[in-house]
């Protein structure tokens, strides 16, 4: 699964300057948003967990920013016969295509807290954004935590 995520982003990188469409993001530009959406454990018979987070960032290049983010649990989820939780604190190099609709692809460390353990791990993520009006962005996004957790989520991102 990890080896197919690094693929579609390293492609990504390669094709997306082609969809382009509108100049370029001035550097230094402060976004902040929200996110919700499920964490889902390994294994079959485990059902996820519902976070929401806060995601910060600012833009530093053409197609390349930093995102903090902060996703806490607000329904536990089951592994086992046990309930889980997870909260995580991350940090992020995002790279952003162009464009009314745009690809996303990050990599970066996030520490992960669950029920039965705690680590730093290498986090990767793509999604794809969706600009909204003139200030925002609705951005669909997979991130693999760690090699246990996977979180897809939907959030909107203000002042982008």
């Amino acid at each position: 699964m990890t080896r197919s995520l690094i693929i579609a982003i390293t492609t990504l990188f390669l094709l997306t300057p082609a969809f382009a469409a509108e100049p370029a993001k001035s550097n230094g530009h402060l976004f902040y948003g929200i996110k919700g959406g499920f964490m889902k454990p390994a294994g079959s018979g485990n059902d996820s967990a519902g976070n929401i987070g806060a995601v910060m960032g600012q833009s530093f290049a053409r197609y390349l920013s930093w995102e903090a983010e902060l996703n806490l649990t607000v329904f536990d989820g089951e592994v086992g016969t046990r309930d889980w939780d997870i909260n995580t604190l991350g940090g992020y190099a995002v790279f952003r295509s162009e464009g009314d609709i745009n690809v996303k692809a990050k990599a970066g460390l996030v520490y992960w807290d669950d029920t039965f353990d705690d680590d730093i791990d290498l986090s990767l993520g793509i999604g794809m954004g969706f600009k909204m009006g003139k200030s925002g962005m609705l951005d669909v996004e997979f991130t693999q935590i760690n090699s246990d957790v996977d979180y897809i989520s939907v959030g909107y991102i203000f002042n982008y």
